[in-house]
């Protein structure tokens, strides 16, 4: 047996790790080889890479970030390793790591895993990019990635972030650039891998959407270019400036910035426990659901969502169904206007459950 894992960023790190417990639990009657093809970087993927710059940090805090799975062969019976982001990077819980840290530990969980495969399991990385899968004749699946062809039974696409075609509307902002020297477009992407450099310092630059992406070019062109923060009264963090920053004008089409990130709780014992969307809830819809359709799969919308909804109401009794704007936001796109000026939002206040 052979399979083909394209993509070996978080997404198909995780989905190595669940093959190899299956086949530590059940063991193979022959060998088995599972081909790696990741085209950046094992374990970090394009995302998280461990080359990019020390500035671009993850949006997720240290204590919210563990790649192994509760039964990992990588945890269980083994207490004295590091297996948390936490305590493998010797993080606080609320810190927030920077993308190429954590691509250090996503790297090192693949040597990890790599290692300590089952008996007769072999993994085998490929660094190349997958340019063709095709089914031949005989059923089998043929990968071709640079300049090898390798025949595999199963194959996993876990790409992750793709990278698109631009728009009629990005192309015309790249032709527009490109028809009035010394001004560039950079289209949607990652920071880390714009030409940056080539701005100027004090050149004039336009952002457009205030999302993740706008937080990365900021600290490129700032932290980046040799500013940084030193505390200031109060608490409060003052930016001393390098005189290499460029100027930015930034906006989207609310004109606002993301929320903040709440306060992490130091351990899981503060989570909030579910009290409607519970697993022993889940179970008796996937029963209910085999009895009426013959397949435990649920309807997101018929049968998800209405719990949602019930437990951020219950959660949160100062907001008129609170889920569901949200939910709506999710489907329709962002209001024009979020909020009557001088009116302040209704408060949400949750309480700890044991």
């Amino acid at each position: 047996m052979s399979i083909a894992l394209i993509g070996l960023g978080p997404r198909g790190l995780s989905v190595l790790e669940r093959l190899l417990i299956r086949l530590r639990s059940t063991p193979p009657d022959g060998t088995v080889t599972i081909w790696a093809f990741e085209r950046v970087e094992h374990g970090a993927g394009r995302i998280w890479r461990t080359g990019q710059p020390p500035w671009p940090a993850a949006n997720t805090s240290a204590s919210e970030v563990a790649i192994h799975s509760p039964d990992s062969f990588l945890t269980v019976g083994d207490g004295d390793r590091p297996h948390s982001l936490v305590d493998w990077a010797g993080l606080e819980p609320g810190q927030y790591p920077s993308r190429r840290l954590y691509g250090r530990y996503l790297a090192a969980a693949f040597d990890d895993l790599c290692a300590r495969a089952p008996h007769g399991v072999h993994v085998r990385p490929v660094l190349a990019e997958v340019t063709k899968l095709a089914r031949a004749a005989t059923g089998r699946l043929w990968v071709t990635a640079g300049s090898r062809e390798v025949p595999v039974d199963k194959a996993v696409i876990a790409t992750g972030h793709p990278r698109l075609e631009p728009t009629r509307e990005e192309a015309h902002l790249g032709a527009h650039a490109a028809r009035h020297p010394g001004t560039r477009y950079f289209g949607p992407g990652l920071a880390a891998e714009m030409a940056l450099e080539d701005i100027p310092p004090g050149g004039l630059v336009a952002v457009r959407g205030l999302g993740l992406t706008f937080y990365d070019l900021v600290r490129s062109m700032t932290l980046g270019r040799g500013g940084r923060f030193v505390d200031g009264p109060g608490g409060a963090l003052r930016y001393v400036p390098s005189g290499l920053e460029p100027r930015l004008v930034a906006g989207s089409r609310t004109g606002l910035p993301f929320l903040a990130r709440p306060a992490v709780p130091p351990s899981s014992e503060a989570l909030l426990r579910p009290t409607i969307l519970t697993e022993e809830r889940l179970h008796r819809a996937r029963d209910a659901a085999v009895a009426e359709r013959g397949t435990p799969q649920l309807d997101f919308a018929a049968d998800i969502e209405p719990l949602i909804e019930r437990e951020a109401s219950a959660r949160c009794p100062g907001l008129a169904d609170p889920a569901s704007s949200v939910l709506r936001q999710i489907r329709n796109g962002p209001p024009t206007r979020w909020s009557r000026p001088g009116r302040p939002a209704p408060s949400c206040t949750a309480t700890r459950r044991r």
